[in-house]
């Protein structure tokens, strides 16, 4: 017997550990912090290419991902939130206007259209499933309509008409996805026991450790994970125990800018899994060809 096979300079207790049985797990929930799509960008290099049919495919792509991975781990709830930079604009940069696909309102009713498309392919994914969808979508710094941003009234953003479409075409087409109005430039939510936070990520320093404290001290709120995009670059940073400040990418992929500075990244986004405890799995997903 396992007894018998114990050494016999010691006894060793083997009693299995009596289980909680009054702890009631609560279900997996996914919550996707969909980033930096930049609708109207062009992008041809050797190793990157991106427009907006690329985009289309991309995003059709990771909707499928997502569908997956809730049916994978049985999840009761799917958070989507977009970070911000829904479009390219055509004037926050000298002569950027002659290097991409749309004009501006053409970017935003494509941009609409896009993420239209994201949440009907995950909500018909999920049909019969008793899965929650929610989404809420902040602004990012390219989706100002004044390209000088000393002169940005607040709101004044592409992000704004992009999101009142979708909460009209949630509203009028019977989806019973859950719209939820976010600040211009933030939101939160608790998640089985976890309060997150999303931003975009132009207006703070992702990489500072002191950024979560700043969150919770201006929110009231004691932050476990803060998500952001605008750098198009996977990070992950511990800030404490089971805390983490993690920046997302963009299916746009690297670009000129990035290859100048030598600063290359994949076309991705992210899923973050929350469990009953509240602790966080990431998982990267790869979007390139």
């Amino acid at each position: 017997s396992l007894h018998d096979a114990l050494p016999i300079c010691g006894k060793f207790d083997i009693t299995p550990a009596p289980l909680d049985t009054s702890l009631k797990l609560t279900k997996n929930k996914l919550v996707v912090p969909v980033s930096d799509w930049h609708v109207g960008a062009v992008v041809d290099m050797p190793h990157n290419k991106y427009d907006y049919s690329i985009a289309r495919r991309v995003v059709a792509e990771f909707a499928v991902q997502v569908v997956n991975q809730a049916i994978m781990e049985e999840v009761d709830e799917v958070h989507i939130v977009h970070l911000g930079d829904l479009v390219e604009h055509i004037t926050m940069r000298y002569a950027q206007a002659f290097s991409v696909e749309f004009t501006l309102a053409e970017q935003i009713v494509k941009a609409t259209e896009l993420l239209i498309m994201f949440l009907t392919t995950v909500e018909q994914g999920l049909t019969g499933r008793g899965v929650k969808i929610s989404f809420a979508g902040i602004n990012g710094n390219h989706d100002r309509m004044e390209s000088d941003k000393n002169k940005l009234v607040s709101g004044d953003s592409a992000g704004t008409i992009i999101y009142h479409g979708v909460e009209n075409f949630i509203t009028y087409s019977n989806s019973e996805i859950e719209f939820v109005k976010a600040d211009k430039y933030a939101h939160k939510m608790e998640v089985n026991g976890k309060w997150i936070k999303f931003i975009h990520g132009d207006l703070d320093g992702i990489k500072n450790k002191d950024l979560m404290g700043k969150h919770s001290n201006l929110d009231g709120v004691i932050y476990s994970l803060i998500l952001s995009g605008h750098i198009h670059h996977n990070s992950l940073l511990e800030v404490g125990q089971g805390r983490y400040q993690v920046s997302v990418g963009s299916i746009k992929g690297a670009d000129d800018y990035s290859d100048k500075i030598r600063a290359m990244s994949s076309k991705s986004q992210t899923i973050v899994s929350v469990n009953y405890r509240g602790d966080f799995n990431f998982r990267i997903v790869n979007l390139d060809d």
